[in-house]
């Protein structure tokens, strides 16, 4: 075994090897059984590097002198006494983590004395690391009934339980029993756990403590939980004292100080507790929980039942338990999820009463039904109040009656750009979101408690890829299994999307595939033939040579064989993780039809199932974050679906920046001005559905306490003014807006970089032939092997193939059918000669601009002929980035000052220059000129968007031009009409009845009276009979000037005269109308 493998994780300072085997003899004949660890060389870089690594591992005894010393390397063994039958024997032989050896581990039986002793299934393994931190063995592996990898147990998230959990008096107990499988005693961990982290009040009962719900913890002496046979075990609690019992009899006591506190984000496990090393290993039954501390007589009672608690006679109905969450006015689908069982089939009378009264029938079959009580909140003004439930027989006799508090909120609005926090390192109050602009969190499915009681928009972040392993990659099981952990989520309306298993993608390499067969025999039989798993590999994604297959021509021309064809089905649709997420997704559609599902990084295929592709960019410069998100949009492009790109908000490009204050190091939060502008090139460089940001946490620890990120004050007020008064609008305006056609393609199909890949030099090279490309504003498509099948290389007039050392013949024969009328762009390794080739001499091997140099002023080149927009811009004092948005016939275009200097952070900063580009986070003011093409026969009018002015312009020949100031980082848009826009007009109803909805009609029109064309949008704001606001006031998209938005009168809303007030943001034009409510 290697402890330098990446892949592990050590919790303690000692790891393991277990063998065990099988062994039959002669009763009370002895076995001698042993395992021995020996050292073996390793190199002396990687063993300083993991050496270092585990000294700073806080759980690991800091002792430096401790990592070079060796420990003696024993002997482990023991000596077993035959019982004449086949039995199981078993050792384990320890070392030291941080002594970073490979180790060669030597497992020996031996028969000390005479007769005949027979042995099978010999097996050696590694224990003793996360997570499994114990040094038992596994049950036989080669057989079907191998222990799982990770958790086993039981983990709900239900509201219904968190709310009634008894903090402050109750008494859980149950049965158990720990079987063993060799002469090692059995190891027992997590048998229950109620909490959020160990680092705050929980309840557990594991082998190594019982705790009850303190703060601070009090801790109850390690109970032992070695028993073979069924053992009743029982805790009660009260605000003064903790009692164990075992059997019915008292064995461990301690005072217990209770302080009520919140439970909203606790998880409840039974058979594990949160950590996934600390599942039970037990058989566990009659798992209880009480809402008082039982007496020593009734725990004894209890341990001593001949049959389970409450066995009476079955009433032969139930509901399980359920939550009402917030109900918002504007939900269509609002309503509550019961789960009913019925021992028959019966009709049952369903009476649910609260601001208005529901009465249903509702027929049932034997067994579990589900059934969802309609709930009309927009019948509601918001506010509280109380609910009740009955449900009856067919003769009207009560079989189930309950009550609660309901709460209505208003409106939700789900149909506007979601700008949502993916997570980080720690937690960010809501306040501190909010005032940054955030509306969405993404969210694990044991945070959704919490997460709903904020009234903050959910993205479910569900990662089940990990279950497979464990589940046989049984997809169908494994998604059954994820279903429970998001029932509680199924009436909330906050819930909008799911994204499921991020960074998964590839997760079982071909390297793991002789530990999953499952996987090998998978892929034979989609491709019909042995998978060659030796001659490829993944991130990155490569052919490796010589292949006896393949043979290339003096053109370095090949024909796909075994080996593509397996890495082309693999990343194109054969990884399973695919077909998890497309089943997962449908699993989350049954639940909540219109949710939203997503994935992430870009990879070719992998967007195929999910409603939204998102792709990160870490990277410093807007060239790079744009460059990187026009290649993540080319694999949503290519099978139609949205587009979210994600900020980040910290410097992370292979690791966390280091930077360096008063002596103390520091990682780098980002500027106020480069997270403005970045903004601006997410919605500009490609069609954009939601945006996405990772991770607040930076900026919150920045701002306050400073453990990780760089000190700094003001970050959130800055941008939340900059989020509210310019991008949000904007980003309205721009979403899932359509783009000019390319003219210029990034050729980059799979077909050429699989065998032309050699240790990221393709990667490097089609980096910087995107940031490069983004840097000069050229508009450009890149084209993988899926883009190619929606698109022609003939349809664009340069084709750059950044490194085409090697190419299959059919993309080589396209390529020589498109140089007859595009320009062929490649490296100077290119073997082949196209019509129309221009060779460009440059290394692959670095991130500096200066080696880029040829591509450079070939771009410069290109720059000058076309952009591909209809557009270009020019700064005062130097770059600017533009971009050009279509929708329905109208122009919208972006500029933003990509202009930059030094300053606080680049002066703590440890890096100065990153990525080959020197660091530079402030932006420089300075005034822009921009010059457009005008629509043939027609006239042109400009308005700036966000001071929703007409701007004057100047001729330029056939052109037309104007100029604007841009301050730091700052970008703004502009939106070009054929006519001016002279008149917005509203109007509604005279009269909105109680407990009615109707529509609020806008217009805008030209002079001539025409509708715009187009998108616009639009400020509302409604006041009641009261003047109070009312929820409907928000921003609305307007299409091609007519806007149609509904006003829901709530039968308890205020009677009287009702305002609405509207602002038209493109123009600044307002208009105002008004209707009544009678009481």
């Amino acid at each position: 075994m290697t402890l330098a493998d990446g892949k592990l994780l050590f919790t303690r300072p000692t790891t393991a090897v277990t063998g065990s085997c099988y062994v039959k003899g002669p009763k009370g004949a002895k076995v001698e059984f042993s395992v021995s660890i020996l050292p073996e060389s390793f190199p002396e870089k990687e063993t300083k590097a993991l050496c270092a690594k585990y000294l700073n591992n806080k759980l690991v005894v800091p002792d430096p002198a401790f990592a070079e010393k060796f420990r003696p390397e024993i002997v482990h063994g023991v000596t077993v006494v035959l019982t004449g039958e086949w039995q199981r024997i078993a050792t384990f032989a320890e070392c030291d983590v941080r002594s970073a050896k490979s180790r060669r581990a030597i497992m020996e039986a031996s028969v000390p004395g005479e007769g005949k002793v027979l042995f099978k299934k010999f097996q050696l393994e590694h224990s003793l690391f996360y997570p499994y931190n114990t040094s038992h063995p596994t049950s036989w592996l080669p057989g079907k009934t191998a222990r799982a990898a990770g958790e086993t147990g039981l983990c709900l998230t239900l509201d219904a339980i968190r709310s009634r959990f008894p903090g402050k008096e109750g008494s859980l107990g149950f049965w158990f029993r720990t079987p063993s499988e060799s002469n090692m005693p059995a190891g027992a961990g997590g048998f229950f756990c109620f909490g959020e982290t160990w680092r705050k009040p929980m309840w557990v009962v594991d082998n190594g403590r019982i705790e009850v719900g303190c703060a601070p913890a009090q801790y109850l002496p390690k109970p032992g939980f070695d028993c073979p046979q069924w053992t009743h075990f029982a805790l009660t609690w009260n605000e003064k004292e903790t009692v164990c019992y075992i059997n019915g009899e008292k064995k461990r006591s301690a005072p217990r100080n209770f302080e009520d506190f919140p439970t909203g984000k606790y998880l409840f496990c039974v058979g594990k507790n949160l950590w996934s090393e600390r599942s039970a290993n037990a058989v566990m039954d009659e798992f209880l929980i009480f809402d008082r501390a039982l007496t020593a007589p009734e725990i004894e009672a209890l341990s001593k039942a001949e049959s389970t608690l409450g066995k009476g006679e079955d009433s032969g109905f139930r509901v399980a338990p359920f939550s009402v969450k917030p109900f918002y006015r504007n939900d269509p689908g609002a309503g509550i999820t019961l789960e009913v069982s019925s021992k028959k089939a019966q009709t049952v009378r369903l009476v649910f009463d609260s601001f208005t009264k529901q009465a249903m029938d509702v027929p049932l079959r034997p067994g579990w039904n589900t059934v969802k009580i309609p709930v009309h909140p927009e019948l509601k003004a918001p506010g509280e109040g109380s609910w009740t439930l009955k449900i009856a027989d067919s003769a009207g006799k009560t079989l189930y009656a309950t009550s609660g508090k309901y709460k209505v909120e208003g409106q939700l609005r789900r149909d506007l750009v979601r700008f949502l926090s993916w997570g980080g390192e720690g937690e960010v109050p809501l306040e501190y979101e909010r005032k940054l602009g955030i509306s969405a969190r993404n969210v694990p499915p044991a945070m959704t408690g919490a997460a709903l009681q904020s009234g903050m928009m959910i993205s479910l972040d569900l990662r089940n890829h990990g279950r497979l392993p464990q589940n046989g990659f049984d997809v169908e099981k494994t998604v059954r299994e994820s279903r429970e952990g998001i029932r509680d989520l199924r009436d909330s309306f906050l819930w909008y999307g799911t994204l499921l298993n991020s960074e998964a993608a590839g997760k079982w390499r071909f390297t793991t595939w002789k530990q999953y067969p499952k996987l090998f025999e998978q892929a034979q039989k989609a491709l019909g033939f042995q998978p060659p798993v030796d001659l490829v590999r993944i991130n990155p994604d490569m052919c490796l040579l010589p292949d006896p297959e393949i043979r290339f021509d003096s053109d370095g021309v090949f024909v796909p064989g075994k080996a593509f064809r397996l890495l082309e089905w693999y990343r194109a649709r054969g990884d399973i993780l695919y077909t998890l997420n497309g089943e997962t997704g449908k699993m989350v559609k049954s639940i909540a039809p219109d949710n939203l599902t997503w994935t992430e990084p870009a990879h070719p295929g992998l967007f195929r199932d999910v409603d939204m592709g998102s792709d990160w960019s870490y990277d410093v410069t807007l060239q790079e974050i744009a460059g990187r998100f026009r290649n993540g949009y080319a694999h949503a492009q290519c099978h139609q679906k949205f587009f979210q790109p994600t900020l980040a908000m910290y410097y992370w490009i292979n690791s966390h920046e280091p930077a360096m204050l008063d002596g103390k190091k520091y990682f780098l939060p980002r500027s106020v001005d480069e997270l403005s502008a970045a903004c601006w090139v997410a919605a500009g460089m490609t069609p954009f559905h939601d945006l996405s940001f990772f991770n607040t946490y930076a900026w919150y620890d920045s701002e306050t306490a400073a453990k990780m990120y760089l000190p700094m004050k003001g970050m959130a007020d800055a941008f939340g003014r900059f989020m509210k008064e310019s991008f949000t609008p904007a980003a309205l305006l721009l979403r899932d807006t359509d783009e000019p056609r390319a003219r210029v393609a990034l050729v980059v199909p799979e077909q050429i970089s699989f065998y032309s890949e050699k240790d990221w030099n393709y990667y490097r090279v089609k980096t910087m032939w995107l940031r490069t490309l983004s840097f000069h504003n050229i508009f450009f498509d890149v084209l993988y092997d899926a883009n190619l099948k929606e698109k022609s290389l003939a349809d664009y007039r340069t084709l750059i193939v950044p490194m085409r050392s090697k190419c299959s013949r059919g993309i080589h024969e396209q390529l020589l059918a498109a140089s007859k009328t595009a320009e062929i762009v490649t490296d100077a390794y290119c073997p082949v000669s196209y019509p129309n080739m221009k060779k460009l001499a440059y290394s692959w091997k670095t991130y500096e601009q200066e080696d880029f140099q040829p591509c450079e002023d070939f771009i410069r080149l290109l720059a000058r002929q076309n952009t591909g927009r209809t557009l270009r811009a020019a700064g005062e004092k130097g770059a600017v980035l533009y971009f050009e948005r279509l929708y329905k016939g109208r122009r919208y275009f972006i500029v933003v000052n990509n202009l930059w200097t030094t300053g606080y952070l680049s002066e703590c900063s440890v890096k100065k220059r990153i990525r080959g580009l020197d660091y530079k986070p402030y932006g420089v003011p300075q005034k822009v000129k921009v010059f457009f093409t005008p629509e043939p026969g027609r006239g042109t009018v400009v308005y700036d968007f966000l001071k929703s002015s007409e701007l004057p312009l100047e001729k330029n020949g056939s052109d037309f031009s104007f100029e604007v100031n841009l301050g730091p980082g700052e970008g703004r848009l502009f939106c070009v009409y054929p006519e001016k826009f002279v008149s917005l007009k509203s109007a509604a109803g005279k009269t909105f009845r109680p407990g009615t909805t109707g529509p609020l009609h806008v217009e805008l029109k030209t002079a001539d009276g025409r509708s715009p064309g187009g998108r616009q949008l639009l400020e509302v704001k409604v006041t009641d009979g009261k003047g109070n606001p009312a929820d409907e006031s928000g921003w609305y998209v307007m299409e091609n000037g007519s806007a149609h938005i509904p006003i829901r009168i709530a039968l308890d809303s205020a009677p009287g005269e009702w305002k609405t007030e509207v602002m038209e943001k493109t123009t600044g034009f307002r208009t105002e109308t008004s209707f009544s409510v009678p009481r």
